[in-house]
């Protein structure tokens, strides 16, 4: 049950109630919204206090949202998500003055993160301890499924002695020959290198990862060591240890409920197929290890399944966790839109008669960004509308004007002609046009045609719950906005052309 009190209204409040919910269950989810509709802006109310009391109450701050924007990466691979994850937590906690006061200890925590951040940006040029490793450095594509275990035990256990038998009790291997040719192929792949006979080990791994002092204490060990030798050429791998411990040490400093994590504008990140799939497995490792305190929340512009295509089944395991929680993003209702015309006459200090205000969110389909771009619009051809319709624009108050029938339907056809003319109009027309897929835009010009559709079910089906085809009377389908129903054989056109 939604709280009854709201003082402010929230955009889109059902779904920020939703996706509230599992995240306070510790749940993962996919948001998938189509360009320019305002996806980024929901992903980042979370991280807001107004939203989060919405959400969790009293216990807000014990909520850290860390929204992570994909085009702000350094660059796209698993290192560059691995720093872009630890610079969002810092920039999170340094402009919250309220987690400030609430936690004493922050600035602490804050610099040991900047410790961990540096510690991933120095895993670039890392040389590798042990100049007698193999000249090829490379992980393999896939590991065995043995070989993995052992690697992820070994990587994110803090440096422990322990002898051989009891770690393979650990990890549940009833042979010894499977755990030692599991270790063999590690070896050969320059991940870990062993020494003469077994009879203890040694383990280390995360303490001297990019210390001096490492070559030094390596020489030092007794032999009958184990060691994981991370190599300069793995720097994901480096990056992935460090961002692990800040989560740690994050969920122990401070003491969070939950962590959550928004990924947004990472579309090129699952399309990209030079990408190592490791990535989204050390990503569901981190969240089985902390269970239900870490959610992940992945918004794109397309479903998952449709980026990765026929390489899902590399990230299966990942997306498991969010594909059963997948919530689209639509366009605004009539509220919100009409609450947003109410922010935007506030900060322009611009007032537009209710008659108005209701032609634009209905040519716009409550669209947010068309919306937005047709108010300006509006307000630039102020004048050209009261010639072409004889009807004041602007009064002292939304009484002082006193529209008929005739009226309201003569200034919106002015209204409509104008606005499909606008660059600023047809500009955002085509970024939405271009975020489509081609069995979309077949649609959507078949409906622009007054064609019948009797097949592409699922395609209408996605474009329902996108929010650019609008059911009535639970018959007839319409495209959600007339100004972009007018464009779409211009659209059609120019993509063509393209």
């Amino acid at each position: 049950m939604k709280p009854a009190n709201k003082q402010t209204r929230i955009p889109r409040a059902e779904d920020v109630w939703e996706l509230g919910c599992l995240i306070k269950e510790g749940e993962s989810a996919a948001l998938v919204g189509i360009g320019s509709a305002g996806l980024s802006r929901f992903a980042q109310s979370f991280c807001t206090e107004r939203v989060k009391r919405f959400i969790f109450g009293d216990e807000w701050q014990r909520y850290l949202i860390v929204y992570i924007d994909g085009d702000g990466l350094v660059e796209d691979s698993a290192w560059g998500l691995y720093l872009g994850i630890i610079e969002s937590i810092i920039s999170e906690l340094e402009n919250s003055i309220s987690l400030i006061v609430t936690y004493p200890n922050i600035q602490e925590v804050l610099v040991q993160l900047h410790n961990y951040q540096n510690n991933i940006i120095q895993a670039v040029s890392i040389s590798p301890p042990l100049q007698a490793l193999p000249s090829k450095q490379q992980i393999p594509r896939r590991l065995s499924s043995d070989a993995e275990r052992i690697l992820e035990y070994l990587s994110t256990e803090d440096p422990i002695f322990r002898t051989p038998s009891s770690i393979r009790i650990k990890l549940g291997f009833d042979s010894k020959h499977d755990f030692l040719s599991a270790i063999d192929e590690l070896v050969i792949h320059s991940l870990v290198q062993w020494q003469d006979d077994w009879y203890d080990i040694t383990i280390k791994g995360q303490e001297y990862l990019d210390q001096a002092e490492y070559q030094q204490k390596f020489a030092t060990l007794s032999q009958s060591t184990l060691s994981v030798q991370y190599i300069a050429q793995q720097k994901p791998y480096l990056a992935y240890l460090w961002m692990t411990r800040a989560i740690t040490m994050l969920f122990r400093a401070l003491m969070f409920e939950r962590i959550v994590f928004i990924f947004d504008k990472v579309d090129r990140l699952f399309k990209c197929e030079s990408l190592d799939p490791m990535l989204f497995r050390h990503l569901k490792s981190l969240r089985d290890r902390h269970k239900y305190r870490l959610c992940y929340i992945i918004a794109t512009r397309r479903a998952i399944n449709q980026l990765t295509g026929t390489r899902l089944k590399e990230i299966e395991n990942f997306y498991a966790l969010v594909k059963v929680n997948n919530i689209p993003i639509s366009l605004y209702n009539i509220e919100d839109a009409e609450s947003m015309l109410q922010a935007l006459m506030e900060r322009n200090n611009f007032s537009i008669p209710k008659e108005v205000q209701t032609a634009l969110v209905y040519l716009t389909g409550c669209h947010p960004n068309l919306l937005r771009l047709a108010f300006f619009v509006t307000i630039q051809n102020q004048n050209n509308l009261e010639t072409m319709t004889g009807l004041r624009l602007q009064a002292t108050s939304n009484d002082a004007v006193n529209w008929n029938q005739a009226d309201k339907n003569r200034f919106k056809k002015a209204l409509k002609e104008i606005l499909v003319q606008s660059s600023l109009i047809r500009d955002e027309s085509y970024a939405i046009w271009t975020s489509l897929s081609e069995a979309e835009r077949v649609v959507l010009v078949r409906f622009a045609d007054r064609a019948a559709v009797t097949e592409y079910p699922d395609v209408i089906n996605l474009l329902l719950l996108e929010g650019l085809l609008v059911l009535e009377n639970d018959k007839h389908y319409r495209i959600f906005s007339p100004i972009f129903e007018t464009l779409i054989p211009w659209l059609a056109a120019i993509s063509l052309e393209a």
